[in-house]
C-alpha cells in the first residue's frame, strides 16, 4: 500500500506540474496577443517568449516570429520563421514571409526554396510571383556594383534615420530622438521619430544630429519633413493629436498621420 501511493503520489504531482505549466503558457500566449492586437509588438515579443519557455506553440511561435519582423529584427525573426515553417500545421504565409526574411539576408537560394513551397499554395499571388522572379534575376542588379561605394553616414543616430532633405546648407531627417526618454512607441519599444537636423562643419565632418528647432517636434512621432520652394514653409508628416492627446480614428482605433504646415 505504501509504495502504491508513492507512486500516485509522484504520478499526479507530474500531471499537476504538466497543468500548471500548461496554464502559464496560455496565460502569456494570451497576454502576448492582446499586445500585439495593441500594435505593441516589443511588449508582445516580451510575453511570447514567456510562454515558448513553457510550452512549445505553434501559434506564439508565429506570432513571435511576425513581431520580429514588423520590428526589423530580421536575424531574430528568420531564427523563429525557420522552426515556424518546420511544422507541418503553419500557415502557408509563414512561407511567404520566411522566404521574404531570406532575401533581406541576401539568402536567396533558400529564398527560392519557401518562396516556390507557397506559390504551390497560393500560385495565384502575384506579387509573390514577382519575389520568386527577381531571385534569379538578383545578380544582374549587381553587376556594376563596383562603379560605386555605398557608406553609412557618420550621423546615423542608433536606432531608424530616413527621409534627408535640404535644410539650409546642411539637411533635416526623420529619426528616433533619444532626448525623448519619457516616451517609448509601443510598436517597437523604441524612442519616438522627431525632425532631426545636421550639417557640416569647417572641417566637413558632420555633425550630431540635434531636434529641429521651434514648436514642429512634440510628444509623439514627426517625419519625414520637406521645404517648399523658398524655403519659408515646411510640411511634415506628424501623429493626429491635439494639445498633446492623440485623436483615434473612430473604425480601426488607430492614431493616424496627417500633413502638416509649418512657416
Amino acid at each position: 500500500m505504501k509504495r502504491f501511493f508513492a507512486k500516485s503520489v509522484r504520478i499526479n504531482f507530474l500531471f499537476l506540474s504538466v497543468l500548471l505549466l500548461n496554464g502559464c503558457a496560455t496565460y502569456y500566449y494570451r497576454q502576448g496577443n492582446n499586445m500585439y492586437d495593441a500594435l505593441a509588438y516589443q511588449m508582445a515579443i516580451e510575453q511570447y517568449q514567456k510562454a515558448l519557455s513553457k510550452k512549445d506553440m505553434l501559434g506564439a511561435r508565429e506570432k513571435l516570429a511576425a513581431s520580429y519582423r514588423l520590428t526589423n529584427q530580421y536575424s531574430k525573426a528568420e531564427e523563429q520563421y525557420a522552426k515556424v515553417v518546420a511544422d507541418s500545421a503553419s500557415l502557408p504565409e509563414d512561407k511567404l514571409y520566411y522566404g521574404q526574411i531570406l532575401m533581406r539576408e541576401g539568402k536567396y537560394d533558400d529564398a527560392k526554396k519557401w518562396l516556390d513551397l507557397y506559390l504551390k499554395q497560393m500560385p495565384k499571388d502575384t506579387a509573390a510571383i514577382v519575389l520568386r522572379e527577381s531571385c534569379d534575376s538578383v545578380s544582374a542588379f549587381t553587376t556594376d556594383t563596383s562603379m560605386f561605394m555605398v557608406e553609412p553616414a557618420k550621423f546615423n543616430t542608433k536606432g531608424s534615420n530616413f527621409a534627408p532633405s535640404k535644410f539650409g546648407d546642411g539637411i533635416m531627417m526623420a529619426a528616433e530622438n533619444p532626448g525623448k526618454k519619457n516616451k517609448t512607441y509601443a510598436w517597437t519599444g523604441r524612442p519616438f521619430l522627431d525632425i532631426m537636423t545636421t550639417k557640416q562643419d569647417a572641417s566637413g565632418n558632420w555633425e550630431t544630429p540635434t531636434p529641429l528647432k521651434g514648436a514642429v517636434n512634440g510628444p509623439y512621432h514627426e517625419g519625414p519633413a520637406v521645404l517648399a520652394p523658398g524655403d519659408s514653409v515646411m510640411y511634415f508628416t506628424r501623429n493626429n493629436y491635439i494639445k498633446k492627446k492623440v485623436v483615434r480614428d473612430k473604425q480601426t482605433d488607430i492614431v493616424n498621420l496627417k500633413i502638416f504646415r509649418a512657416s
